[in-house]
């Protein structure tokens, strides 16, 4: 593990004479925890040679017990002295870097184009990038895809309050906080001089000189072979559910739609976004229930899922998924990835482990506590009167500037009939959609939950579509902190606006027979069926076909 670390080589603290540079608690900490931690760290400067030290770190009243351990330790003051030229360096020779901040970066680093560069180069060859306190400045002329490195991620910095604190705000070139706004990261922090890291993807950021040990730890965390990666959570659900080749690995048995969305328009007082203009866009959607297993009996207590892609005249696709619990059960993909295997269902009993079970339920008391309240509603009867919430809330940011929070849900105007017993048929709810959207439509109102400022603590990711892509505009992901406290908080505080006339799945063709439904959801392809019933304004016009993974077609709908 080979961890590059850049520091500063500009000394004068703006015009007022005084002399500045790296922090030394930023350098000293994050150097040990990563030598600790068994990594081989290199340190490189715009100059090379011995960087500059903010004097007013060098306090007394500033020392720690990593910096006292610095000042003793002779091996770690000759790299200090010996750092490389950052020309020198190149990123494909290290697994990750990271830049302890200090004034100092605010005027040679944020502007170098070799650090510019060699950011650029650890983040899109997918390594990780850190930095704390005023080092996160150094990202605002970072790109990544041709955006702003920071746009859409949560990150953190060197708060105004502290700049104000240490009597520098019209000194520095300019403030972490405002122009990480400025570029649209989405901008955390806590109490001034508290620890405070935020990780997002492969971007580590820490609030203030406090954060530095915690900000290295966070970064080994990425670099460790137990990181959970995309990838390996994706592997979680095989691991669960077993291999099936051609179809999704969660969520596998499913119907697939398409048809309409009509905006009314109102959208638009809240969002910029193209998809609230008024009018008409072409969506396509999958109806699916919670699981790895594409052959599972359908059962009234299993989640149910809903996935949206509107196609818009721009050329943008948005996609939204949705769920029918009011909330994710779950606070963390951590915990979510540590519960697949805990719920992994024994081959010899059709059951999880009870003590596995246990064993997590322990650990996550918040959990249990959220499914007891979802569970003691009563679930729908079927997909057609069934309400789907919006996994992710979002951030609106209208015409004039108005950045407003919201979570939208599909309420049906199906009316709700509650669960019972479920019947022999294994198939029983897939069954029922598709005779109810052969026999009329089916409709869903676009309800959009305004937040109330001040609801409740949220941690923000962007999440939206442009050209089958992830796009960081118009839409905001928020999680809660605590899961039950932050949805009841956000929940209750806001008041429904209609966003859409009719959210609708409707009538594909009258005239297919069973044996043509039977032999379509069993992958069989046939031509598309026309629209013949033109009430809605969003209509099912085929059982869409999937293709899996090994490149073979399968019906999303499936039937023995």
């Amino acid at each position: 593990m080979k961890i590059l670390m850049v520091l500063t080589s500009h000394d004068k603290l703006g015009n007022t004479g005084r002399k500045t540079g790296f922090w030394l608690e930023e350098f000293a900490a994050p150097y040990f925890t990563f030598l600790d931690a068994g990594a081989t760290v290199t340190v490189a400067s715009p100059k090379g040679g011995q960087p500059p030290l903010d004097p007013v770190s060098d306090m007394r009243e500033g020392q720690t017990e990593l910096t006292r351990r610095f000042k003793q330790d002779p091996a770690a003051q000759a790299v200090l002295a010996k750092t490389l030229r950052l020309s020198d360096v190149n990123a494909s020779d290290y697994d990750a870097v990271f830049y302890p901040g200090g004034h100092g970066p605010m005027w040679d680093l944020a502007e170098d184009p070799r650090s510019i560069a060699l950011i650029e180069a650890f983040y899109s060859s997918g390594k990780p990038v850190a930095a704390v306190c005023h080092a996160p400045g150094v990202l605002h002329r970072v790109k990544f895809q041709g955006q702003p490195i920071v746009k859409g991620k949560r990150v953190t910095g060197f708060t105004n309050g502290e700049e104000a604190a240490v009597h520098l705000t019209n000194v520095v070139p300019f403030l972490v906080e405002d122009e990480l706004k400025r570029l649209g990261g989405l901008y955390e922090k806590v109490a001034d001089w508290a620890s405070f890291v935020v990780t997002d993807e492969r971007l580590v950021t820490g609030q203030n000189p406090a954060s530095s040990k915690a900000g290295a730890e966070a970064l080994l965390k990425l670099l460790s072979r137990d990181a959970l990666t995309p990838a390996r959570f994706i592997d979680r659900f095989e691991q669960v559910d077993g291999v099936h080749s051609g179809f999704r690995r969660n969520h596998a048995k499913g119907l697939g739609v398409s048809g309409f969305f009509e905006s009314n328009g109102n959208g638009v007082r809240l969002s910029k976004a193209a998809v609230f203009e008024p009018g008409r866009v072409p969506v396509i959607g999958r109806f699916s229930l919670d699981g790895g297993q594409p052959y599972q009996p359908d059962r009234p207590n299993t989640r149910r899922g809903l996935g949206l892609q509107f196609s818009l005249p721009n050329g943008e696709l948005w996609r939204t998924a949705m769920i029918s619990f009011p909330l994710f059960p779950v606070r963390t993909p951590e915990i979510f990835y540590e519960r697949l295997l805990a719920f992994k269902q024994d081959p010899a009993t059709g059951k999880p482990d009870p003590a596995q079970v246990k064993a997590f339920e322990e650990r996550h008391p918040e959990t249990v506590e959220v499914l007891k309240k979802i569970t003691a509603e009563p679930q729908a009867s079927g997909f057609g009167n069934t309400t789907f919430h919006g996994l992710n809330a979002f951030l609106f940011t209208n015409a004039a500037g108005k950045t407003t929070p919201v979570r939208w849900i599909l309420k049906p105007m199906h009316p709700f009939e509650a669960a019972g017993a479920a019947p022999p048929d294994k198939n029983y709810l897939f069954d029922e959609l598709i005779t109810q959207i052969h026999r009329q439509p089916l409709r869903w109102r676009l309800i959009v939950i305004v937040g109330k400022p001040g609801g409740g603590r949220w941690h923000v990711d962007a999440r939206s579509s442009r050209g089958g892509g992830t796009q960081r505009r118009h839409g905001y992901h928020l999680r809660p902190a605590d899961v039950a406290s932050g949805y009841g908080a956000f929940g209750r505080s806001g008041a429904p606006r209609s966003f859409a006339s009719l959210c609708a799945i409707v009538n594909p063709a009258h005239q297919r027979d069973e044996t043509a439904e039977r032999d379509h959801a069993r992958g069989r392809k046939e031509g598309r069926i026309a629209m013949e019933n033109q009430r809605s304004q969003f209509a099912v016009t085929d059982v869409a076909l999937d293709h899996g993974r090994d490149g073979a077609d399968h019906a999303l709908y499936l039937r023995e």
